[in-house]
């Protein structure tokens, strides 16, 4: 009795793992179809777990005798488009061309700093072990706020929105001459609803000469579209950056495998750097203040730089207290 129990529990178990792995690779086949939809573009942001699930998939099916020709199918299927989508944002690291020594350089820090951080003085804390040139900061409001201002006892220079008006979250801080500096608060009433905050900093770079810096902070994906107009609204609103040296950078809460990425990497003028670089969570956010992740799998914040520059090196910030890891980008200027 007990044997024919362990065989059903055996094929109960491989039957569910089976049917998981099954609608993981399906959903990764389906998730081909956001290119045209919104709505199914939001499962491209798991494609690296879909690929994981086809992978399994073909484990499992080689295993069986005779193999099934669907199941096979659909792994390899799911394997062929969540493979191409995570093969071609991995390559890219490597087609970065190699930045030279001899160079002027420029580190630039982006953090968002979650304005429900349990110790603002850690975070900042961390941010300043960084010791970056530039220190672009996002959810500079509700625990935020503590965060700019001891940040701000070590960057001389700054750009922050928070202090113009409650619409922005977001803040520059600078040890190069801050030039000019201005901010963006898109419309918060339809049909021109954006809701767009960025700011924007020309530092004085040296060798570079003046080197515009913009953070933003973009919402969540929808189904209503209303992310897709706040894209469109930020690529519009740097459309006017110098291509050669500007530099953009923020929690765009999109992923590097989502179309929608794709779709704004196409209108603007400068080139993503960051490719699948997880920075979310560090923290699995909770009203009591989080509590710590070991390992991030969403690669939402990005940075985009002018042809001028090419990257020295490009990596995760220290782990803190924030829901975010904080992306350390140091570039070389080198024009062709």
């Amino acid at each position: 009795m007990s044997t024919v129990r362990a065989g059903a529990v055996r094929t109960l178990v491989l039957g569910s793992l089976n049917f998981v792995l099954a609608l993981g690779a399906a959903l990764g086949v389906l998730a081909w179809a956001g290119r045209f939809s919104t709505m199914l573009d939001l499962l491209n942001h798991a494609t690296p777990l879909f690929f994981a699930s086809s992978l399994a998939l073909l484990a499992l099916s080689l295993t069986k005798r005779p193999r099934p020709p669907l199941t096979l199918a659909l792994a390899l299927l799911g394997l062929l488009g969540s493979g191409l989508v995570v093969g071609r944002e991995l390559a890219a690291n490597w087609a970065e061309p190699k930045a030279s020594r001899a160079a002027p350089r420029l580190t630039v820090l982006t953090q968002n700093v979650w304005a429900q951080n349990p110790s603002p003085a850690a975070m900042a804390a961390s941010i300043l072990s960084v010791d970056a040139d530039v220190v672009v900061i996002e959810e500079a409001v509700g625990a935020g706020r503590p965060v700019v201002a001891l940040v701000a006892q070590a960057y001389p220079y700054h750009a922050d929105c928070t202090t113009v008006t409650q619409w922005c979250a977001l803040a520059i801080l600078s040890k190069k001459p801050i030039k000019t500096w201005s901010y963006h608060v898109g419309s918060w009433r339809p049909p021109e609803w954006d809701r767009l905050g960025l700011v924007r900093a020309t530092i004085d770079g040296g060798a570079a000469g003046s080197v515009e810096i913009i953070g933003t902070q973009l919402i969540h994906p929808d189904l209503k579209g209303d992310a897709a107009l706040q894209a469109l609204a930020l690529s519009q609103a740097v459309d006017s950056v110098n291509p050669k040296t500007a530099i953009l950078v923020g929690d765009f809460n999109r992923t590097a495998w989502a179309y929608s990425l794709k779709q704004f990497d196409a209108r603007t003028t400068l080139r993503r750097r960051t490719h699948g670089l997880a920075t979310w969570p560090a923290r699995w956010p909770t009203a009591a203040g989080g509590w710590a992740w070991p390992i991030p799998f969403l690669p939402i914040d990005q940075v985009y730089a002018g042809s001028s520059w090419r990257v020295v090196s490009l990596q995760r910030s220290p782990a803190s207290t924030s829901d975010h890891y904080g992306v350390v980008t140091t570039l070389s200027y080198e024009p062709r």
